[in-house]
């Protein structure tokens, strides 16, 4: 799985989408923070028609054990956003 940046992913979204369509699916990070994964429809869906959507939360459960925690609870994350420290 390639790990591409917000701001890569912007300057060169066409290549990105070739590779998308070739199978490859892709972490998305922003500032080094993995934040979404993006991965192909299969060609039998459809085009444009959503996965299973049991399928797409084992996904999204797969990556999240493999990441760390930015944070230690929700009230620093709130802090964070909020510009403290």
């Amino acid at each position: 799985m390639g790990v591409i940046s917000a701001r890569d992913l912007k300057q060169k979204t066409g290549d990105f989408i070739r590779r998308l369509r070739a199978g490859e699916p892709f972490v998305l990070t922003y500032r080094g923070r993995r934040i979404a994964v993006i991965t192909p429809t299969s060609g039998d869906r459809g085009e444009g028609k959503p996965g299973n959507r049991d399928d797409a939360w084992a996904a999204v459960d797969v990556e999240l054990e493999a990441s760390e925690p930015a944070f230690e609870n929700w009230q620093e994350a709130t802090a964070w956003v909020r510009g403290g420290s």
